[in-house]
């Protein structure tokens, strides 16, 4: 049996979505759906998918453990996600600091290939709890956001990730402490991509 407490599929998604690094925007392409249905599958709006086959596959767990929360989280293996999901295609990122390319690259899974992809290390804490100090992000800077999306802005001269929200001329920015007034994007705001992967452990190339 499973070792892992999580009791709804949200949870049980937002584990494994935490654990492989895949956006909503990602997922919902690889396992074709919608982004917006990833979104309710994940705060619970929906309590079931007939795409949970394909959603399993792509996280690479169980889809009974996916669905149910029976069994191991994956196939003929006694370890958990704790551990390191390895993948056969990768490609390399170039990252990015305020002032453009650092000369660093990094290896991430070919699922999320685009030649639009940038990658930033966060040297603070940002708003967002999937996103501390530490972490490698990649990011298209051509994706267009849905709700829920984590973002990647420079803001008052701060660059940093938010959730996107939807509405008014450009959209809104918001942190996770529900206090904080959401923060409107205007024409000038430079919204510098979508996180599309994010890693604490990415190796260097």
């Amino acid at each position: 049996m499973s070792n892992m407490n999580e009791k709804t599929l949200a949870e049980r998604l937002r584990m494994a979505m935490k654990k492989t690094g895949l956006t909503q925007a990602k997922l919902a392409d690889a396992a074709g759906m919608t982004q917006p249905s990833i979104w309710k599958l994940l705060n619970g709006k929906a309590l079931s998918s007939t795409k949970l086959i394909e959603i399993a596959k792509v996280l690479r767990v169980r889809p009974e453990w996916l669905s149910e929360g029976k069994g191991l989280i994956r196939e003929n293996e006694k370890e958990n996600l704790e551990k390191n999901i390895s993948y056969d295609d990768i490609f390399s990122v170039a990252v990015y600091g305020k002032n453009g390319p650092t000369g660093e690259k990094v290896l991430v899974p070919d699922l999320v290939k685009s030649k639009y992809c940038r990658a930033y290390r966060l040297d603070i804490n940002s708003g967002c709890a999937d996103a501390p100090a530490g972490t490698l992000i990649v990011v298209d800077t051509e994706e267009i956001p849905g709700t829920g999306d984590l973002v990647y802005a420079c803001i008052n001269d701060t660059m940093s990730v938010y959730r996107f929200m939807q509405g008014g001329m450009f959209g809104f920015l918001s942190v996770d402490d529900l206090r904080i007034p959401l923060f409107e994007l205007t024409s000038k705001s430079s919204l510098i991509g979508v996180l599309v992967y994010l890693s604490r452990s990415l190796r260097r190339r």
